[in-house]
Order: structure tokens, then C-alpha cells, then sequence
């Protein structure tokens, strides 16, 4: 049972489950995600397919799915907790047996289902692996009370270093370096709400070794390094080099958002969608692109502000739920902070405030694990905080 109680003027409180914007946000992003992913993935489901509907009957398919597991999670939020260290090994298992199976595009991310969709594991172990460390944080973490620096090293950061970090490196190994980012920010972040004593030591170990492993991670793959050398090309020189090798993806994203103008092109008119940007990325790791094509500056502000709202609700809402530093305040902080996060880095890289990388735009990627993962995370969200406002 929840740890935590509402009561106003001593009586429970029960509110309307679809009167809170953590739960209608992610609905309207759900439903104007189906709205892009058909605008952007025609003219390639005709290509590949022959049918324009092809990829937009399967996002509605998942979307399906993670709607309901988003209602179902808002409800038995609180049963999961017992089942949390199974989770976790769990999901280790299924990230270490990705290497025995084929890779697919030079990768062991996806699992094949049938001949018409695939599973992702690392979508499924960012639930697991933010449950696990809020899980950690409550039992293990405060009940240590560290007199030094070196000592809250020993008993607290690499006891949990560890545990988090045998899956983030099977993650960054498959390669993908984008989600391994996301859940080590997103559980860094948990550890700067827990720690109160040292949290400025931690702040500074951790940006260092965070610089320090993309770095390496980057230099190992020469077309990580290539995105970097033509982002910092673009920066120098204020336009895109190389645009027909390098940097044609960047070079179209940005042509076509800028093309929308503050008005936009209009929904289904984005020119870029059709064979400009590089295989199914308009519909997948730069939808936002197309969005921002098709709505313009000033539609796309609204869009954003939609996302901006969402994330500080719910993390005002973490901050917020007693008792203080609960598993359900870490559960909510660690979630909306991943969720944050793959925002970010999704939006900067298709404005080339970062270089390019791909990662899903949550609600609204086309990709059924990634869609899943984050309606779960959001009905955590959601769970923890209808009743505490």
C-alpha cells in the first residue's frame, strides 16, 4: 500500500481521473501524434508498402495498447512495488540475450515480432531501471549516514553506481548511446533530490565522468564523431557543410523548418516528409522536424508549451508528495525527468542546438516500444499525483 495519504479537512479526496493535465496532456499529444505520424510516414508507407495507411495503422495499433496501459498503470500503480527486483533482473536478462540474437541495421536493440513488428528492451528498462534506483533510494540509500565525502562514496554512490550501471552499459553497448544518456540523467537527477549533504560533490563527480564517458563514446564510433565534427562545423561557420554527405540530414531539418515560417505549411504539406529526410527518421527521430514544417513558429510554441506544463506540473508534484523523499516522490521526479529529458534532446538535436542523434519525441514517435514505455512512465506519473493537488 501507497505510503502516502491525501485527506482535505479530514475527509479523502476523489477527483475525476481525466481532470488532471497529467493525465489529458498526454491524451492530446497522444492524438495529435497520430495526426504526424500519418502526415509524415505517407509518402514512405507508399514507397515501401503501397499503402498509405501502412505505418499509421500500426502507431494507432500501439497507441492503442499504451493507452490502455496508461489507464491500468494510473490504477495499479501502487501493486507494482513488490515485483520491482524481478523487474530489474528482468530486464537485465533481456538486454544481455540482445546479443545473441542477429543484429538488425548494425545494432542488437530490436527484437523482431512476427514479420511486421519489434521490441525494444531498453525502452522497457527505463521503467525498471527508474522504479529499481527510487526503490534503492528509500530502503538502502537514507538509511546509510555518511560523515565524509568518501564515505557516502563507498556506501552510497558505488553501491548504486553499480546497480545502475550493469544495464545502462549493456544499453550503450547494443550502440545507443541517446537512451543511455536519458536514464543516467534522469537517475542522476533522482540522486540530486536524495542527497542533501554532499549534493554539490555529486553535482561536480558527476558532470566530470558524464563528459568524460560520452566522450569516449563518441570517439569509439566514427559516425558519432562525424555528427559532432559537422555540429561544430554548423557553429563555426553558420551553415551546414557537407550537405550532401555529413550533413544532409541536419541540412534538410533545417531547411524545412525553417521553410514553415511562424504560420506554417499546414498539416500534411511538410515537402521534407517526402524522401528528403533520411529513411523512416520524419515519422520516427525527427518528426519534430515535420511538425515544426507543418505548424509553424507560433502553433509550435503551443505544441511545445504543452510538454513545458506537463514536466513542471509533475515534477512540482515529486517535490511535493509526503513524506518527503517517499518511493512514490522518486518514482514521479525520476519519470517526468526522463521524460523531460528525451524532450530536450529530441528537440535540440532537430534545431542543431546539439549534434544530431536519434531518440523518439515522446507521445509522438512513431515506435511501439518507445510509445509503451513512456504511457507507462506517464501513468506512474499520473497515479502518484492525482490525489496529492
Amino acid at each position: 500500500m501507497s505510503s502516502i495519504k491525501y485527506y482535505r479537512k479530514g475527509t479523502s479526496v476523489k477527483r475525476n481521473l481525466f481532470s488532471s493535465p497529467l493525465v489529458l496532456i498526454p491524451l492530446i499529444l497522444g492524438i495529435v501524434g497520430l495526426v504526424e505520424v500519418f502526415s509524415a510516414s505517407r509518402f514512405r508507407a507508399l514507397e515501401l508498402k503501397g499503402n498509405q495507411y501502412y505505418f499509421v495503422m500500426l502507431h494507432a495499433f500501439w497507441l492503442t495498447i499504451s493507452l490502455v496501459s496508461f489507464v491500468l498503470t494510473i490504477k495499479m500503480a501502487n501493486l507494482i512495488k513488490p515485483f520491482i527486483r524481478a523487474l530489474y533482473l528482468a530486464t537485465l536478462v533481456a538486454l544481455t540475450i540482445m546479443f545473441l540474437m542477429p543484429a538488425y541495421n548494425g545494432a542488437h536493440r530490436w527484437i523482431q515480432i512476427g514479420g511486421f513488428t519489434t521490441f525494444q528492451p531498453s525502452e522497457f528498462a527505463k521503467i525498471a531501471i527508474i522504479l529499481f534506483t527510487a526503490l534503492f533510494l528509500t530502503n538502502k540509500y537514507h538509511k546509510v549516514k555518511p560523515k565524509s565525502f568518501s564515505e557516502h562514496l563507498q556506501k552510497q554512490l558505488v553501491p548504486l553506481g553499480i546497480l545502475v550501471g550493469l544495464p545502462l552499459l549493456l544499453i550503450l553497448l547494443e550502440p545507443d548511446l541517446s537512451t543511455t544518456a536519458v536514464i543516467a540523467g534522469a537517475i542522476f537527477s533522482m540522486l540530486l533530490l536524495a542527497e542533501q549533504k554532499f549534493w554539490k560533490h555529486d553535482l561536480f563527480l558527476g558532470l566530470i565522468l558524464g563528459i568524460m564517458l560520452v566522450s569516449i563514446a563518441v570517439l569509439l564510433k566514427p559516425y558519432r564523431l562525424n555528427r559532432v565534427h559537422t555540429f561544430v562545423r554548423l557553429l563555426t561557420s553558420g551553415e551546414v557543410q557537407d550537405k550532401y554527405n555529413t550533413g544532409y540530414q541536419i541540412y534538410n531539418i533545417l531547411l524545412g523548418i525553417g521553410s514553415g515560417g511562424l504560420l506554417g505549411k499546414g498539416i500534411g504539406q511538410s515537402r521534407q516528409k517526402k524522401g528528403y529526410l533520411l529513411e523512416n527518421t520524419a515519422f520516427t527521430d525527427s518528426i519534430s522536424a515535420v511538425i515544426f514544417e507543418e505548424l509553424g513558429f507560433i502553433l509550435s510554441l503551443v505544441f511545445l508549451s504543452l510538454y513545458l506544463f506537463y514536466i513542471l506540473k509533475a515534477l512540482r508534484c515529486a517535490v511535493g508528495l509526503q513524506p518527503k523523499h517517499s518511493y512514490e516522490s522518486y518514482v514521479v521526479w525520476g519519470a517526468a525527468s526522463l521524460i523531460a529529458l528525451q524532450t530536450i534532446i529530441h528537440i535540440f538535436a532537430n534545431l542543431a542546438l546539439i549534434p544530431l542523434t536519434g531518440i523518439a519525441l515522446p507521445f509522438i514517435s512513431y515506435g511501439g516500444s518507445s510509445l509503451l514505455s513512456m504511457y507507462i512512465l506517464a501513468g506512474l506519473i499520473a497515479s502518484f499525483c492525482r490525489l496529492s493537488s
